[in-house]
């Protein structure tokens, strides 16, 4: 029997990337994480949250959602947990971007949206409706990651930067960490997943050295450090960003 795979991670934090490799270089079964495109149940929100309601106990729900420690527990096949995280500074640019499941009208400006309540849906599975600021969004998920790792052995926590600067390392990580044999040598994904015109070294070059730093103006910047959980960036390696 394949072992089981199961990735989380908010949006745009590289999980259709990691995907990609994973199926690239391992021949395991990935629990399903999204809708297939063409399914009635990308109908509505409503339905999207019926289809995750009533395949969790198989799946572990949305990849986005915040991890259900219990249903990861649960699962008869003690699946391999692997968690993506982002830098939050880079991580809000992108979500401003491409802000997937906003409920609202999208801000003309990236301030107005850092400032304004990010509707969560039910496959989130948050037990609030809506978060005070997007900005909520990076805290609660990576807070529910580390949640994770505290309880459960087979889980291996990811961040976006360290995968983009050398892919093959962490698929060796992968490998060795959680006994799953390679399928041949490694074997990267190079195209871009948001059907755009980059490719695996546009993204490198803009996050490795951290270009979206010069987006960022000082209000931007001191309003996203004012939500910070502060706990929850260290534990991931990162740092407060102060422009100079």
């Amino acid at each position: 029997m394949k072992q089981r795979v199961k990735i989380y991670g908010e949006r745009n934090t590289g999980t259709n990337y990691l995907t990609k490799l994973i199926e690239n270089n391992f021949d395991v079964k990935i629990l399903k994480g999204t809708i297939s495109k063409g399914s009635i149940f990308t109908f509505r929100e409503w339905t999207k949250d019926l289809f995750f309601n009533l395949t969790k106990s198989k799946n572990l729900g949305w990849k986005h959602s915040v991890v259900d420690v219990n249903l990861v527990f649960n699962h008869k096949h003690k699946p391999v947990i692997i968690t993506l995280t982002k830098n939050p500074y880079s991580f809000l640019l992108s979500l401003y971007k491409r802000p997937y499941h906003y409920k609202r009208n999208k801000p003309n400006t990236f301030i107005t949206f850092l400032k304004e309540k990010w509707e969560l849906t039910e496959r989130d599975n948050y037990n609030l409706e809506s978060l005070d600021s997007p900005i909520d969004l990076w805290n609660i998920k990576n807070q529910s990651y580390i949640d994770l790792s505290n309880t459960y052995s087979n889980n291996l926590i990811l961040t976006y930067e360290e995968l983009l600067e050398s892919p093959n390392k962490i698929i060796f990580s992968i490998s060795d960490r959680l006994g799953i044999p390679l399928k041949d040598k490694f074997k990267n994904y190079d195209n871009s997943t948001k059907n755009d015109n980059k490719d695996f070294n546009d993204y490198q070059d803009y996050y490795l050295n951290e270009l979206w730093r010069k987006e960022l103006d000082n209000d931007e910047i001191n309003l996203i450090n004012s939500k910070l959980d502060l706990n929850v960036l260290s534990h991931f390696g990162y740092e407060i960003y102060r422009k100079k």
